[in-house]
């Protein structure tokens, strides 16, 4: 598995110098919903904090990806990202599946403009805020691979699930990937968004697809609650961008703006799996 430490570093340094001068203070309750995302400010926030772990978790479920492919098996592949933000597991993908060429599409609703400041793709990388209800039967059956990043949640509470299960049960293909990441806390498996995703698994098996990966746990990479430099020495969140500086004596808000970066393995919690017919 690779772990960039230069993309970490960079994407961290210029979305700190981007909203750093600014004052957060009111941004202290926030936290990570729909509605919040479209705040280009808290997008930052959110990224400085969840970014460079998401990375590293996307890493893994590209690695694996990478490890199920032979090289040649695919003249490309095509992927698409749903609820994808600042498409970090697009550059995980860039870093680990370098013996397969992707396209990848990129689809979320919320106008993230901090993408901006996000390093420049080396492989061809679409981005749509088209609705998931919007997209059509057609366009997901070009796909190969289907990720969904901490986003079947909210697709779930937002979006026909059942309609858009059964327009990629329709798919043409007869190999099919899917790379799920969960909201996780303590490496306690969400059963409720996992059980989100079994909708999708059940419109598969009724179209003749099997699998041998389970669909109803989660994993983790590691012992759980290990720190992710453990796991991967090449994990080094930089130094010297906290947003604020005073401490609890100073300002007894229990504020957002001054939580740490997720450092350890306890928010992950992912799935991967390989249908075929």
């Amino acid at each position: 598995m690779i772990i960039n430490g230069n993309f970490i570093q960079e994407v961290v340094s210029r979305i700190h110098a981007n909203i750093s001068n600014q004052s957060l203070c009111s941004y202290a309750n926030w936290t990570p919903l729909n509605g919040n995302y479209s705040d280009s400010t808290y997008q930052g926030i959110y990224a400085l904090r969840y970014l460079p772990a998401y990375y590293f978790e996307y890493a893994v479920l590209a690695n694996i990806l990478s490890c199920r492919i032979r090289q040649g098996e695919y003249d490309s592949l095509n992927i698409a990202s749903f609820g994808c933000g600042l498409y970090p597991d697009y550059f995980a993908l860039e870093h680990n599946l370098t013996h397969t060429h992707f396209t990848y599409v990129g689809y979320d609703s919320s106008d993230w403009q901090t993408r901006k400041l996000m390093p420049d793709a080396r492989l061809p990388l679409i981005l749509s805020n088209q609705p998931i209800d919007d997209i059509n039967e057609a366009t997901l059956g070009l796909f190969d691979v289907f990720i969904f990043p901490k986003s079947i949640g909210d697709i779930g509470s937002t979006s026909n699930l059942d309609v858009f299960a059964e327009k990629i049960g329709n798919t043409k293909k007869n190999r099919l990937f899917f790379l799920n990441s969960f909201i996780i806390k303590d490496n306690i498996n969400n059963e409720n968004e996992v059980a989100l995703f079994s909708k999708l698994h059940g419109k598969l098996l009724s179209k003749g697809f099997m699998t041998n990966d389970n669909h109803e746990q989660t994993k983790h990479k590691g012992a759980a609650g290990s720190a992710l430099w453990l796991i991967n020495n090449n994990y080094q969140y930089p130094s010297g961008f906290a947003l604020c500086t005073l401490n609890k004596t100073q300002c007894s808000t229990n504020c957002a703006v001054r939580y740490s970066p997720i450092l350890t393995n306890k928010n992950m919690g992912f799935q991967f799996l390989e249908y075929k017919r």
